[in-house]
């Protein structure tokens, strides 16, 4: 198809399922089908084409096509136009005015976000046009201004109008290039609140979005957009580690609208990722997050890091899955795979435990911190393996306050019932007590473990309520066997933990400390983010074995 555009070409390969598209990759291109046949949309076939013949000024700044025309890729193609030709009939203003382009390491989507930016700041018709990168650090920001200004150099050589236009500051105190025509620039700027106050972006490029601490970045740059006609926040980024981060939220937003549950025209999502019951060891796959696979990145590059990530620990393996197939993971390396962890997980409820023998652990929280209680049932009444009903404490005071810095949706969770807020601002014990006096009544509660350092009172308090409260030394010698005898149940598929999202969140933040003798406790000092429902868990486990032990009672099943 010589007299086809590449993006079009795309659009039909991706809908007559000739290219290995994953499902929001798929979603998008209808979506913007869809949207193109909205009769308050048209596509702008000249814009199109004049927005493709732009990018040919430029030149790629670096690896192999270093000095070579910018010939985009079809992928690259589609993305531009539904950018710039996608548009209202009522006043031919863009429909886009934000857009994410979430795709592997080596996809070239740093050059491209700097090709983008010199068409904002010099090709747009827009006066004063301010046009930033903004990255959590400053060295991120200026990965896609340096690509920018080295094309807009090459341009200069090929068109006198860029050549009269161009100005460029590059200095340590000064990074700037400018149109002189239309007084409009492109910036590189650093997660500073002081320095995003009183912009008025045309253009924000937020890169590796998944380094964000926050959101402050995007929600300054669109609050500053608003007396702008046609603006464009555009995230460019790949996945990382922190799931339940500002990425992450805004992913899972997207996906609402391309499945179409929620409608917001303005944005314009194209993730490139495996599906999530796609095998991450399947090459044949990995096209799926990897669009320019065979130009950039290159199959024989991928098997190289693949052999790394099978024959050089978990470290490698999550670097490859996270970097080379955009695939989220909790921390870049973890106790078990999220893979094996969710392999024994069903959905039910806690009446269907009602009344059955369990096991306790609780991680009680020193004042603000979330508490753990986690209830064991092992196999009985019918069910073959390990239940796990956890309840989780947040005060109600600082659950919102959580949510934004430890970046988890401690608020979305106490909504869905997955965390119970307990009144004021730190830990209520009482409130916690009787939750646990509770769930003793309505189960059969044989003991509970606890840590003694924090929780003396309430443990004394509970065994007077006629709970069996046994301490449990955070020693590594302690917790040993219980972690062990745990992760022998993760892996047989043995562990069915009801599909609870607040501690598959906590499974994932494991790092673990192993002592002279070689045994292991779970390290919440160096763990990344909070671990307690894990280590409720292993106090839960370690309580069930002494019960074993001493009273090693029968319940007609082989318990090892």
């Amino acid at each position: 198809m010589p007299d086809v555009p590449g993006w079009a070409r795309y659009m039909t390969k991706v809908l007559d399922g000739e290219r290995k598209a994953g499902r929001r990759e798929r979603l998008c291109v209808e979506r913007c089908v869809r949207l193109a046949n909205k009769e308050e949309y048209y596509f702008d076939f000249d814009e199109a084409e004049r927005v493709i013949e732009i990018v040919g000024l430029f030149r790629h700044t670096k690896g192999t096509y270093a000095g070579e025309i910018f010939e985009m890729m079809d992928w690259q193609e589609f993305f531009l136009v539904m950018i710039f030709a996608l548009k209202k009939v009522k006043n031919d203003l863009r429909v886009f005015r934000k857009s994410i382009l979430c795709v592997s390491k080596k996809n070239g989507k740093t050059e491209f976000a700097a090709a983008i930016a010199n068409i904002f700041t010099f090709f747009d018709d827009e006066e004063g046009a301010e046009c930033y990168s903004a990255a959590n650090k400053y060295d991120q920001a200026e990965f896609s201004w340096i690509a920018a200004k080295k094309m807009m150099t090459y341009a200069a050589r090929e068109s006198e109008w860029v050549n009269q236009t161009l100005k460029v500051y590059d200095s340590t105190v000064r990074r700037s290039i400018i149109n002189t025509e239309s007084d409009s620039w492109f910036k590189p700027m650093a997660a500073d609140a002081k320095t995003m106050d009183g912009v008025n972006p045309h253009l924000c490029i937020v890169d590796e979005y998944h380094e964000a601490k926050d959101s402050a970045i995007p929600d300054n740059m669109e609050s500053g957009m608003v007396s702008r006609e046609q603006p464009m926040l555009l995230i460019t980024t790949t996945r990382g580690f922190n799931i339940n981060g500002p990425l992450w939220r805004f992913e899972k937003s997207c996906d609402h609208i391309l499945e179409g549950t929620v409608e917001n025209d303005d944005i314009l999502p194209l993730i490139f990722c495996l599906d999530d019951d796609d095998d991450w060891e399947d090459e044949s796959l990995w096209e799926k997050a990897n669009p320019g696979l065979g130009r950039t990145p290159t199959m024989s590059g991928l098997q190289t890091e693949f052999r790394k990530a099978q024959t050089e620990g978990a470290l490698k393996e999550i670097s490859f899955k996270t970097k080379n197939l955009n695939i989220w993971t909790s921390v870049a390396s973890r106790w078990v795979k999220d893979k094996d962890y969710m392999s024994g997980a069903s959905d039910w409820k806690p009446e269907d435990v009602e009344g059955l023998l369990c096991f306790g652990g609780l991680d009680l929280a020193k004042t603000r911190d979330i508490t753990c209680a986690a209830y064991l049932f092992p196999p009985q009444a019918g069910f073959d393996r390990f239940r796990v009903l956890m309840r989780h404490y947040v005060p109600e005071e600082n659950a919102q306050e959580r949510s934004r810095k430890d970046l988890v949706p401690y608020l979305d969770w106490a909504e869905e019932g997955w965390i119970t807020t307990t009144p004021g601002n730190v830990a209520d014990y009482d409130h916690i007590l009787a939750g646990i006096i509770a769930d003793s009544k309505y189960f059969n509660l044989r003991g509970m473990s606890y840590d003694p350092w924090n929780a003396a009172h309430l443990a004394t308090q509970a065994h007077e309520s006629g709970i069996l409260m046994s301490e449990f030394a955070q020693r590594a010698s302690k917790f040993s066997e219980p972690i062990h005898y745990m992760l022998k149940a993760i892996l047989k598929g043995e562990l069915d933990h009801r599909n609870d999202p607040v501690l598959r969140w906590m499974f994932g933040n494991i790092v673990t400390y192993t002592d002279g003798n070689g045994n292991v406790k779970f390290d919440k000092g160096k763990s990344r983010e909070k671990i307690d429902g894990a280590v409720a868990l292993a106090m839960a486990f370690g309580e069930y074995l002494n019960y074993k032990l001493v009273e090693s009672p029968d319940f007609g099943i082989n318990w090892q």
